[in-house]
């Protein structure tokens, strides 16, 4: 119902907002205002909205302030008949009004704790239903929006309460849609659940029960909620989360329920911080601030909430992986139905989700007992394992037994040829080892147990078996092997002729993949980071247009500074510059010292850039130009300050962490410069100023402000970093073409030869990174190398990821040539070219980005002409979508008979564009794939059976024996045919018709062929007619009878007389 709305447009709307005196709802009422839209503002504090009503009415707009509380139902019924009196309707009614509770709740008290309910739950109740009588009595499309929270999503420490509240918001709004969808009413209900917002409520909420403030690691502008709440107002939707911080901690809470909830227990104490100023109670007390955002940092746009309101391109997004996903999952259901007995998954994914289906407690190092599982392990190893046990209580398996090494686990393998004895089937047994308590085994690789050949593994990994051959064959003489030799002995790709197994047709089943490749899920993978990343480089530019201007006397011209100090990563490079050209007049610009008209301080400036330069020289570490914040903001979630950012360290037996800290220049502009802290810190550890009077590289040759030393130093690290993993990579491919004999058969040969060499360069960079740190070489090489060397690591990962699409193209191709499905296959190559030109695309950005040239407007602008080709080539790239889902979907494929729409006919063939239909009267019909996939489509061709439901009708004036006796004919008809299926298949009285007794049949004849069928049904009427015929029961015929009556003579006379 929601999704057939029309809202009106926002400046023909009236817009009712409670909780209007500040943070999101005055950025609501604001920007609903600038936008021509008529708002009814509702809070406690009537002073605060006369004075909002009237700036926004002086700025030419409509508003009426209403002072309103909330938790009284009287007060909601009243500000609807105030904002009808002054408007004459309502179209919008957004329950914004909210206050919070932060502490432990046994901490409140009970009317604390029902202040809070009435105000965010019953607010938000009082206000839906007040909205809801307008709208019944009014009629026409509205909406209720509510504000809720990503606290409704999921738990969190010190905020019980609002979670509390705001999960009673959610599941309100949720079911109050559904009664709305039942009553069939014309309203939009939308639930927005913003993430941590810079709003002042968060310093002037409701109450803190204790002596700190929450922590606000991640916080998004007001404005943002604003836009979503209008976008809802003006187009339907159910809910909206704001800032992708909360969609992926939502994500991460769904995925990992324990794991989540015992990372959140323990950072409860990390989310405390000391109060920065004195706490504004409001939980009964209105706060007059008329302010909507607080003095933390926000960000000020989100992309994901901007992909969340637009749900054609979330929809696109997520196309590719769920269409790829969909069709994996048929696959696999379709192979576990031929073989029902069938558990094992192949590949190199298959091995790990095997591990998984062990018995309870299986997970554990050596030396661990069953009070203490995980003692010995690393803590997070330790937690992941606790939660793979947790996990597996609700995972099927096939293990009987308890826990720890008690117990079997049985895998059916398939085999190409049966062995000797005649046994089919592979049964994978544990074995036990005295030395090893638990049951770990194997660390991807042999065994480290008494009596066997092993290596010396750290960890071992349970259910490492031994695999007998059993079945028809006697498990006590079967032979036994590894498991994990087992399933590597099943190359790739390899197949079982399925010569035993005969089709219905007759003809011999076709062979089969035993080992599925790990290729789709890969693949799938691809194209959902893909998709997500092309989606929100569409959204990058219209993102922030979005959001209501600033009016022009707040808006600032964009600083400027010409040393480049408005970022972290430009202080820093152009602090190398000036080290690098041995101007340490200017870099002493980069140290947060007042150098201004002091020659005697722009001289001890000099010197500590001098004492800078050789601390980082013996030992000390900047971050990589990459690693750099290019934000003016900085880090912020970094546990650092707003003001402050880390960029390196001084090396010795303490390091001592660079910072650099923001303040604002003579002429006001916000800079980044090394803290005063370093400078202390500098001075007390770093060398000693006279000895910086003959530096070491004064006599050395200099290159690029580097002595040419340290230059072939680091380039030696570099070469040799390269061909150590070239050797590396060298070696494990001569390994592979001495052990794998058929290499052009081998998908994993392919694979491996295609990804290593780029790999190994990549791991060459990572390499060389690592080890360049640790020698002591001039900053300014090490710095320069590290910027442009991070281009190799581009084109090495775009090499890579290049690879990988022609890998991943070449081995679904092949399975589908395999398997003759051509439109698949030019699908398949559309996807690899786009997948090779978008990933050129984005390399070419990250290596300017990398030179320091500014990809923004470019990105934008790249936005904004995908926006407009979009536009232009909408029914090519709506066919293009289409052709995807049939080819995917496969609801039809060629030869097969059906019903598109109105037409009936057989699909010749599927292209890119459009599918070919030959109709019955053999004329062919084209349909843009389109219109295809949004059509009604039955496929004839998938009928395992016919419906046989006729309607026999006998001639009245028989007795009910005698149509007793006639029904009895046709059950016995029915079951005497082997075509005919006896589960259900009936005859019975149906109905006393106008000209016959009708004796009404249900079955199914049991073929798949249509014209075999037709052939079956004729058999079954000629028996039915024939036995009826014999048993003196005829087939009636429409007739009706007529009943003539004579008058009688004294009637006829009587009628005259009244005439005359």
């Amino acid at each position: 119902m929601a999704g057939r709305l029309r809202l009106k447009p926002l400046h023909q709307q009236v817009i009712v907002v409670t909780g209007a005196s500040s943070g999101i709802g005055l950025a609501t009422v604001r920007q609903a205002a600038a936008g021509g839209a008529a708002v009814v503002l509702a809070w406690r504090d009537g002073e605060v909205l006369a004075r909002i009503a009237g700036e926004i009415e002086s700025a030419g707009g409509r508003a009426l302030g209403v002072p309103t509380d909330v938790d009284d139902e009287a007060a909601m019924k009243a500000l609807a008949e105030a904002a009808v009196t002054r408007f004459g309707r309502i179209d919008s009614w957004v329950n914004n009004a909210g206050i919070a509770v932060h502490g432990d709740p046994s901490a409140l008290s009970t009317p604390d704790h029902e202040r809070v309910l009435r105000t965010d739950y019953w607010g938000t109740v009082f206000g839906s239903l007040a909205a809801l009588a307008h709208f019944r009595a009014r009629g026409g499309a509205e909406a209720i929006i509510n504000v809720g929270s990503i606290a409704s999503d999921f738990s969190s420490p010190l905020l019980t309460v609002h979670s509390a509240t705001k999960h009673a918001v959610r599941a309100y709004t949720n079911s109050l849609r559904l009664e709305v969808l039942a009553r069939r009413e014309p309203v939009s209900l939308t639930l927005v659940k913003p993430s941590m917002i810079g709003t002042p409520g968060i310093h002037e909420h409701g109450r803190d029960l204790g002596d700190w403030q929450l922590a606000m690691p991640i916080a998004y502008a007001h404005e943002i909620v604003a836009d979503a709440i209008l976008t809802a107002a003006t187009r339907p939707l159910r809910e909206v989360t704001v800032g992708s911080a909360g969609i992926l901690a939502t994500a991460f809470a769904r995925s990992f329920p324990g794991l989540y909830q015992r990372l959140a227990a323990r950072g409860s104490d990390a989310m405390k911080q000391a109060r920065q100023r004195p706490h504004a109670d409001s939980l009964y007390t209105p706060i007059a601030n008329g302010r909507v955002r607080s003095d933390i940092f926000v960000r000020e746009t989100s992309l994901a909430t901007a992909l969340e309101t637009r749900p054609a391109i979330k929809i696109a997004a997520k196309a590719g992986a769920g269409l790829l996903a969909g069709r994996e999952r048929r696959c696999c259901r379709a192979e576990r139905a031929e073989r029902p007995g069938h558990r094992v998954r192949h590949g190199a994914d298959g091995a790990a989700r095997n591990l998984l289906s062990v018995p309870r407690g299986a997970f554990r190092p050596r030396g661990a007992s069953d009070r203490c599982p995980y003692r010995g392990l690393p803590r997070s190893l330790g937690r992941a394992l606790h939660g793979l046990d947790r996990a597996h209580r609700r995972t099927a398996h096939r293990c009987s037994g308890g826990r720890g090494s008690g117990g079997e686990m049985t895998l059916s393998l398939p085999t190409d040829a049966p062995p000797a004895s005649g046994g089919d089937r592979i049964q994978q047994r544990r074995r036990s080892c005295a030395s090893v308590p638990s049951i770990w085994r194997d660390e991807f690789g042999p065994a480290d147990c008494p009596g066997t050949e092993g290596g010396n593994s750290r960890f071992r990994i349970g259910c490492a078996v031994s695999i007998g051959l059993t079945g028809r064959q006697s498990p006590a003489a079967a032979d036994r092997y590894d498991m994990n030799e087992a399933l590597q002995q099943i190359p790739i790709g390899s197949v079982s002729p399925r010569a035993d197994s005969p089709r219905r047709d007759g003809s011999a089943r076709s062979v089969r993949a035993l080992r599925r490749p790990a290729m789709p899920r890969l693949m799938a993978a691809l194209w959902t980071m893909l998709a997500t990343v092309a989606a929100l480089l569409a959204l990058a530019a219209p993102a922030s247009a979005q959001l209501a201007p600033e009016p022009e006397s707040d808006a600032a011209a964009a600083p400027t500074d010409p040393m480049g100090r408005l970022t972290p990563r430009g202080t820093v490079t152009g602090l190398i510059d000036a080290l690098a050209a041995r101007d340490y007049a200017r870099s002493a610009y980069y140290f947060d010292l007042p150098l201004e008209d002091d020659s005697e301080q722009a001289e001890q400036g000099a010197q500590l850039a001098q004492q800078f330069q050789a601390a980082l020289d013996h030992g000390g570490t900047l971050l990589s130009f990459a690693a750099l914040s290019n934000q003016a903001s900085g880090r912020i979630d970094d546990g650092l300050s707003v003001d402050a950012e880390q960029v390196g360290a001084f090396g010795g037996e303490e390091a001592v962490p660079i910072l650099l800290s923001r303040s604002e220049s003579a002429d006001g502009t916000p800079i980044w410069r090394i803290s005063s802290q370093t400078i202390n810190a500098l001075e007390s550890e770093g060398p000693p100023a006279d000895a910086l009077d003959q530096p070491a590289d004064a006599d050395a040759v200099l290159v690029a402000g580097a002595p040419l030393s340290d230059w072939a130093l680091l380039l030696g690290i570099a070469a040799g970093s390269f061909v150590v993993f070239w050797l590396i990579s060298a070696a494990i491919l001569a390994v592979m073409r001495a052990t794998i004999a058929d290499r052009e058969k081998s998908s994993f040969y392919r694979f491996t030869s295609a990804a290593l060499p780029p790999f190994s360069l990549l791991l060459a960079v990572i390499g060389f990174q690592f080890w360049a740190e640790s020698v002591e070489a001039s900053i300014v090489a090490r710095q320069t190398l590290q910027r442009y060397i991070g281009i190799i690591a581009w084109v090495a990962l775009a090499w890579f990821l290049l690879r990988l699409v022609d890998a991943v193209a070449q081995v679904t191709k092949t399975r589908l040539e395999r398997q003759e499905r051509r439109q698949a296959v030019a699908m398949v190559t559309l996807l690899r070219r786009s997948a090779k030109i978008l990933l050129f695309i984005i390399a070419v950005v990250a290596i300017l980005d990398t030179f320091g040239v500014d990809v923004t407007t470019g990105i934008a602008a790249l936005g904004i002409g995908g926006i407009a080709l979009a536009l232009g080539a909408q029914k090519t790239i709506e066919n293009l979508v289409g052709s995807v889902s049939v080819i995917a979907d496969r609801p039809v494929q060629a030869g097969d008979f059906c019903r598109v729409g109105d037409m009936v006919g057989t699909v010749e063939d599927i292209g890119i564009r459009s599918t070919r239909i030959r109709t019955l009267e053999r004329t062919v019909v084209t349909i843009p794939n389109g219109d295809f996939s949004s059509q009604k489509i039955e496929n004839f061709a998938k009928r395992d059976r016919f419906l046989f439901n006729p309607t026999i009708g006998v001639e009245y004036g028989i007795s009910a024996a005698k149509l007793r006796e006639g029904i009895g004919i046709v059950e016995q008809v029915l079951r005497e045919h082997d075509k005919i299926d006896n589960d259900g298949a009936r005859a019975c009285l149906g109905n006393f018709g106008e000209s016959s007794l009708d004796i009404e049949v249900f079955s199914y004849i049991t073929v798949g062929d249509f014209t075999e069928s037709v052939f079956i049904r004729q058999e079954l009427l000629l028996a039915i007619f024939g036995r009826l015929e014999a048993a003196g029961l005829a087939i009636a015929f429409p007739t009706r009878m007529v009943h003539l009556v004579q008058d009688s003579p004294k009637e006829s006379a009587r009628e005259s007389q009244t005439r005359t």
